[in-house]
């Protein structure tokens, strides 16, 4: 069986109602550890409910709101 590429997205182009797994987190240690403290780390479901400046996305259960600080980085994996 060949393998399968995947293609990740940065998680602020997602649209409302797009679903993704996040793969990859990149940036400032602080933010990428308070993102993980908030559930958004490698694995975790996503849900974008709101895309703009903030967003608000669901994790687990929860929804946040979040500024993205351009010098972090949230990588998914779109659901099909």
């Amino acid at each position: 069986m060949p393998a399968v590429l995947t293609q990740l997205v940065p998680l602020t182009i997602m649209q409302p109602g797009e679903v993704g797994i996040v793969r990859e987190l990149s940036g400032d240690s602080r933010q990428t550890h308070h993102l993980e403290e908030l559930g958004i780390r490698d694995g975790a479901t996503i849900r974008m409910i709101h895309n703009g400046s903030p967003s608000i996305v669901a994790v687990n259960g929860h929804r946040f709101s979040l500024r993205f600080d351009p010098t972090t980085d949230v990588w998914v994996e779109l659901e099909n």
